[in-house]
């Protein structure tokens, strides 16, 4: 609507249409889900950081057998992956927790301030402890990996009898009954 006494540098202001509410709605919506998204995402991967820690004892415990002696070494470094999931469920859990400031309600500058706050740490919290958490798996599959097939597990242990005859430490037929052939 246009009065006789605007100006060109006046602001032309319309009636509200149905459009123009959802699309109010719809602002008003991304804003509200902006940060509760990066909550979201955070409470879900908490659960998914501290399940990957029995899990990945759980396999660890499967590919040694109990017959095995690990050095200490390997043992240390065993345990680096359930330091990373936790690790990486506390950073999601930072990234959980509501901000504490003080804003005030009546000062739209301070609420949209507070707002990209959150939604920053939210989104860096996310990133960080997403990355520490795919270094956990890298480490755990690297590490089971090793394990599995580590010259000290019986389970993949290669026996003589697979070298030629001439070279076989009982050679002849008869000293391959010991493996079982």
């Amino acid at each position: 609507m246009k009065s006789s006494h605007d100006t060109n540098d006046s602001v032309r202001v319309s009636d509200v249409t149905p459009h123009n509410r959802a699309l109010y709605e719809a602002g008003k919506s991304l804003l509200i889900d902006s940060v509760k998204t990066g909550m979201d995402f955070c409470k879900f991967m908490i659960g998914v950081a501290t399940g990957a820690i029995p899990t990945y004892l759980a396999l660890f415990k499967l590919a040694v057998p109990q017959s095995v002696q690990l050095f200490r070494a390997t043992i240390l470094t065993a345990l680096l992956p359930p330091v990373l999931f936790l690790c990486a469920a506390v950073i999601f859990v930072i990234g959980f927790f509501p901000r504490t400031s003080r804003f005030s309600l009546g000062i739209v500058e301070e609420i949209d301030t507070e707002r990209n706050k959150t939604i920053t740490r939210r989104r860096w919290c996310a990133i960080i402890g997403f990355t520490v958490f795919c270094l956990g798996i890298v480490c755990s599959i690297a590490i089971l990996a090793f394990v599995a097939t580590s010259t000290g597990n019986p389970a993949t242990r290669k026996c003589a009898c697979f070298l030629p005859l001439a070279k076989h430490p009982a050679a002849g037929l008869e000293g391959l009954k010991h493996c079982g052939v």
